[in-house]
């Protein structure tokens, strides 16, 4: 804690709720963590949610213990674990996630009790649990500020470390790019807060001290001059607004503005962004953008993602102010308009990819926080609208020009080009699945329009070089390519199928797992809404299955190579849960669930209830 006291004395930390002083801030933290009424530690075993760590590691050893007799060991004090109980006894590398990414890939318990190696616990531990859905039930809370809540948690959960860090572009010189880690940064950028972040050892700093941070930040007169146009451009955007009634603000709040839209805060939340949300939303190259040539509409989706998911700075939370304003910016930007009247491709391809990237991206921003009004203006105005621009770009159906084994330096920009079509794309079918699955909305992209290219893996896409681009192209398996998402779907469907060690599915990664679940995920609700549902069930429930035996192989392969999937993807066993929770639900003719009842929810309370309700269903 920042302060002044003389040599040799102790200072005292006091507590802001109560009038308690400790000495160490770990046990001020500990303390506070007494006030506060949400409790996002959840007992695997019985369900039962504590908001001290310490607590729940207490009622876990008890609960343990009695409920499945498993005895366990005395850990020695003050000894960190250098794997899960699983991984430990695996004798296999640990990423010290809750869950690990091992124990998470697996759909296993994991735990960091020091578990005794016995025949009967290690049997019982390794069988998939019924109800381990933690983290879905955290996004879909309807009590939290939003999902980017769960996010957060899962981003601070991770592992990385600076040899895996993403090269983040410059914000100044275009030809400078290099990796920008959290040590770079004065102190108050050093550290991340998300909210249920175990900030012991971190630092209190005021905006006094935050200021003379970023007066150390280095001085950008082009960026400073990008910073003032956006700010103008807000500001004509929000006299629009107030003219026809889409604002109750009576004046632009430009002092507000200014302070927000700084080089400096620029930098930082662009190195967020990069660094942390990338991997839930990698639909940029980090090459391809510049802050000083990317367009505004892009720049500025990046700055307020970075700023919605960086340390809780006043101008940070000061930038949600202007979600609307940016919302309406992004989707009354000339290229968008130009896409949406275009009856051929003469736009630019570079201007086509930001202001779709950036209409995404604000949408994603929209709807993580949990404001109904807000969700149903982005349902009905804004999600058809970005639907008909990305099909009228051909995402589509963007396909790969050569085959992957076939490009080289050469021809690096070139499938940069072609990729980030395949990803705009598939994201947007990946929002458009999601939003169908949690608020009951009839999907705006049909499985059968998907007949473009997967994404490649992120290793390649993120290449900074051409180099490590021909680099990353050579531990790429020989193989055909994986089919389109059309094709992966029909061939789940089919009666025959090969099983996953088929050649076609040699290619295939966690990611595109995801995306071809999410697509399994379409079709039931096509199927639900369209009353069709008990003619096809068994085969949407096979496929389903199928889907599992695909996951679990690939992610036994990733398993060995170290190279877990990332994002959302992280989570798709637990999405993989709620598909078939539904089809059981729905074959169990479940009259009372809101969720399986209703449509054009913009809440995720309905489905919050239904996982909750149905955590403990058995799936087999």
């Amino acid at each position: 804690m920042l302060g002044s006291s003389s040599k040799g004395a102790v200072p005292r930390l006091q507590c802001s709720t109560c009038d308690k002083t400790y000495s160490n801030i770990s046990h001020l933290r500990r303390h506070e963590a007494t006030h506060d009424n949400r409790r996002s530690i959840v007992c695997p075993s019985c369900s039962k949610s504590f908001n001290r760590i310490d607590v729940a590691r207490r009622h876990l050893q008890s609960c343990v213990s009695e409920d499945n007799g498993v005895t366990l060991q005395t850990a020695k004090r003050g000894k960190k674990p250098k794997a899960c109980d699983i991984c430990s006894r695996s004798k296999v590398p640990c990423d010290l996630g809750a869950p690990c990414s091992r124990c998470r890939a697996r759909g296993l318990s994991c735990s960091y009790l020091r578990v005794g190696a016995s025949a009967t616990s290690s049997k019982s531990e390794d069988r998939p649990t019924k109800n381990q859905i933690p983290w879905l039930l955290g996004f879909t809370n309807p009590l939290a500020s939003g999902a980017d809540e769960a996010v957060a948690r899962d981003i601070n959960s991770n592992d990385s470390s600076p040899e895996d860090a993403m090269p983040v572009p410059s914000t100044g010189d275009p030809d400078r790019l290099e990796p920008i880690f959290a040590d770079e940064y004065p102190a108050p950028y050093s550290g991340l807060w998300f909210p249920g972040f175990d900030s012991d050892g971190l630092m209190d700093f005021d905006e006094e001290q935050i200021s003379v941070a970023n007066a150390l930040m280095p001085q950008s007169p082009a960026l400073d001059a990008r910073m003032d146009e956006l700010v103008a451009q807000l500001a004509e955007i929000h006299r629009g607004m107030r003219l026809n009634g889409a604002t109750a603000e009576a004046d632009f709040d430009l002092a507000l503005a200014r302070s927000v839209f700084t080089t400096q805060n620029l930098e930082y939340f662009v190195w967020v962004y990069f660094q942390r949300i990338h991997p839930y939303h990698p639909i940029i190259h980090p090459r391809s953008f510049s802050a000083e040539r990317s367009s505004l509409p892009i720049v500025l989706a990046v700055f307020l993602m970075g700023a919605l998911y960086c340390a809780p700075l006043d101008t940070a939370m000061s930038a949600r102010h202007f979600f609307h304003v940016a919302e309406v910016f992004i989707f009354e930007h000339p290229n968008m308009q130009r896409i949406l009247a275009s009856t051929d491709n003469t736009i630019p391809i570079a201007d086509t990819h930001e202001i779709l990237q950036a209409a995404l991206s604000i949408i994603s921003i929209h709807n993580s926080k949990n404001d109904e009004r807000v969700r149903r203006r982005i349902r009905i105005h804004r999600v058809p609208c970005f639907i008909a621009a990305v099909r009228l770009s051909g995402a589509l159906k963007a396909k790969h020009q050569l085959p992957l084994s076939e490009y080289t330096t050469s021809t690096w920009y070139q499938f940069i080009e072609e990729e980030t079509s395949i990803r705009i794309g598939h994201w947007a079918q990946l929002c458009s699945n999601l939003l169908s699955g949690f608020f009951k909305i009839h999907p705006q992209i049909y499985v059968r329009e998907m007949v473009g290219d997967m994404p490649c893996r992120s290793k390649i896409f993120e290449a900074d070089t051409p180099e490590k681009f021909a680099e990353a192209l050579t531990t790429e398996p020989s193989g055909p390519a994986p089919p389109s998402l059309s094709h992966s779907i029909s061939f789940l469907l089919e009666d025959s199928w090969p099983g996953p060690e088929d050649e076609a599915y040699r290619h295939v990664t966690p990611e595109i797992l995801l995306i071809m679940l999410s697509a399994l995920g379409t079709t039931l609700a096509v199927l639900r809404g369209n009353c069709l549902f008990p003619t096809a069930s068994q085969a949407l429930l096979r496929a389903c299955m199928r889907w599992r035996e695909l996951w679990d192989k690939v992610t036994a392969e990733n398993c060995e190579r170290s190279a877990q999937g990332t994002g959302y993807a992280k989570h798709a066993l637990e999405m993989w849960w709620f598909s078939m929770a539904v089809i059981k639900a729905e074959q169990a003719g479940d009259a009372t669930s809101r969720y399986l009842n209703d449509f054009a929810l913009d809440s995720f309370a309905a489905v919050n209830e239904f996982l909750d309700q149905y955590k403990g269903v058995d799936l087999s």
